[in-house]
């Protein structure tokens, strides 16, 4: 990910959502002191594949063949 990229997308997010970005943050501190780190080297396989990541959303059923078309 590039956060240059990425970052105008978080900002809209935290706007539609009416987050703040410290509460946000917080909310981040706060999850990662519940759970295990992430182990990163298990991902060095998949640094120059393209990479699907799909969830239950409305589009799903219009993302398939772009998933499909996805290394991983």
């Amino acid at each position: 990910m590039n956060y240059e990229t990425w970052e105008p997308v978080y900002e809209r997010i935290l706007s539609d959502f009416g987050y703040s970005r410290a509460a946000d943050e917080r909310a981040r501190d706060v999850l990662a002191g519940l759970v295990d780190p992430v182990d990163e080297s298990r991902f060095a396989p998949l640094a120059d594949a393209t990479v699907a990541v799909a969830g239950a959303g409305p589009s799903l059923d219009d993302e398939t063949d772009a998933a499909a078309a996805a290394d991983v």
